[in-house]
């Protein structure tokens, strides 16, 4: 150890501390007047201009510089540029302040100068899962990163997020995922990003599915084969590769369909509410409707494929189904009067649904409130709950407020994504939007509307402050409904004398 004039000393280029606060630095500079500087700076000599350049000891110089020192404690190192940076990598990461962010940079550097993660946590004295957690910081995209210094996002839920890729980080940015908790993210992630490949519908030792990759029991792309990184979401086998997955599905369902087919006719259909082509049967349960219905007596049977479900599982399942409804059977003057009191009791509850819908979106429209203080992260508050309300009460609000649907991509295919939909209708709000929302939000339950509710008081009392007349609104309805009845029944009469 020597003494060395400050004058003789130059900072590192080299330095991962990227920022010092003034508060933190006054500390020092206290403690050094007290105390004196107890543990000395690591240099190097500078060639050919007598300076030394400060490897270790930043903090301490700066803080010298406060209190006027002429001089400081060193140790003179013979070190080349690659052993700085490691020795002033690890120096820096074992702060006890050091920031997540910055943390994962100096690993991520440490592991490209050839080190492995195990000793990457034994150099700077912290656990292999430490390291890998923040390691996963470092694959955050500029979006996510920003958000987490902004505050917007929990560092629980920065390093869930970290482990997708750049694409999925995007899209997992725009549905504005990272304002939630950690579980529910996780759980988001998992159903929107991965595939469990227990529900794979092929054999997972097939290597012929894809010439390209090899077969699922055996490829890289599985969550057990980094459990470092993805063992957070369980210890089940995932796959992290949707397109490669989804290939194999379509090829599995080819010769599966071309193996039926030598058998005689086959149909391919959806059991997920909806096809998504021409080519695909979706259910059917009016008469009228084209589609399949269950098998039934009278009905001639037809091999089904299923190549759409809403759970992967079920994909590539054969059924037997009809292409023709059921025929009706005669009812008695009873049932008649059943069947009729039910239709007219569906009709009573849909007009009662569309008038609150009515009503709700009437609210809305009556945004011009007092100025609010709206609280600091009011919008990642909102986005928060109605994330977190149950899918109808989502539709049903999307609905109300004729919010334009965003779809997306998923391990079930092209859906509708409800939470995205909303996030992006909510990105240009204003902070009176924002107040009104909040306040729609609570009365949001009493859209849902079926012979088991009896709810809708507060959604009534909130229209009756602003002044809407409930009863006028059921009333513009009804009778928007009997002069679209009467004009139907004129447009009919008119195409039977057209026919004479």
């Amino acid at each position: 150890m020597e003494m060395l004039n400050l004058k003789k000393l130059v900072p590192s280029a080299t330095n991962p501390r990227k920022s010092v606060s003034k508060s933190d630095l006054r500390d020092l500079a206290d403690s050094i007047k007290a105390q004196g500087i107890l543990n000395p700076l690591l240099v190097r000599k500078v060639k050919g201009n007598g300076h030394f350049e400060i490897i270790a000891g930043w903090r301490r110089f700066q803080a010298a510089e406060i209190l006027g020192l002429k001089s400081v404690p060193v140790i003179v190192k013979d070190a080349d540029d690659d052993k700085v940076v490691e020795i002033q990598l690890v120096e820096n990461l074992q702060r006890a302040d050091v920031d997540p962010l910055e943390e994962a940079e100096g690993f991520k550097r440490l592991m490209k100068g050839g080190m492995a993660i195990k000793e990457v946590a034994e150099r700077v004295g912290k656990s292999r899962t430490w390291v890998t957690d923040r390691l996963v910081l470092a694959n955050l995209i500029s979006e996510l990163k920003g958000a987490y210094k902004r505050g917007e996002m929990r560092l629980a839920t920065a390093s869930i997020l970290g482990r997708l890729n750049p694409e999925q980080q995007k899209d997992a940015y725009a549905a504005r995922l990272y304002a939630n908790n950690a579980d529910w993210v996780k759980e988001q992630v998992q159903r929107r990003y991965f595939t469990f490949l227990k529900d794979a519908p092929f054999d997972l030792e097939d290597a012929t599915l894809n010439e390209t990759a090899s077969a699922c029991a055996k490829c890289e792309k599985r969550s057990t084969k980094n459990a470092d990184l993805f063992g957070t979401f369980g210890k089940e086998d995932m796959c992290l590769d949707y397109g490669c997955l989804a290939g194999k599905v379509d090829v599995h369902l080819k010769r599966k369909e071309d193996e039926l087919a030598r058998k005689g006719a086959v149909v391919r259909i959806s059991t997920n509410g909806s096809a998504e082509s021409k080519d695909v049967l979706h259910r059917a349960y009016d008469p009228k409707d084209k589609g399949w219905f269950d098998l039934h007596k009278g009905g001639e049977a037809v091999t089904a494929l299923v190549v759409d479900a809403r759970e992967l599982k079920e994909v590539g399942k054969v059924m037997k189904v009809c292409l023709t409804p059921p025929s009706r059977h005669a009812t008695t003057v009873q049932g008649e009067k059943q069947r009729q009191d039910g239709i007219d009791k569906r009709k009573e509850l849909e007009l009662t649904k569309r008038t609150r819908r009515l009503m709700f979106k009437k609210l809305w429209e009556m945004r011009s409130v007092p100025k609010k203080t709206v609280i600091e992260k009011f919008f990642v508050l909102l986005m928060h709950a109605l994330q977190n309300l149950p899918s109808d009460n989502q539709k049903a609000i999307i609905r109300a407020l004729d919010i334009p649907i965003v779809e997306t991509t998923s391990r079930h295919g092209v859906i509708k994504d409800h939470h995205k939909s909303i996030a992006v209708w909510m990105s240009e709000f204003e902070n009176d939007d924002l107040y009104h929302l909040g306040m729609l939000l609570a009365v949001s339950g009493d859209l849902m509307v079926n012979e088991f509710t009896r709810n809708g008081d507060q959604l009534e009392v909130l229209t009756k402050l602003y002044g809407i007349d409930a009863k006028a609104v059921r009333k513009e309805l009804a009778d928007g409904d009997a002069r679209a009845k009467a004009e139907k029944v004129v447009e009919r009469k008119a195409e039977r004398e057209s026919k004479k």
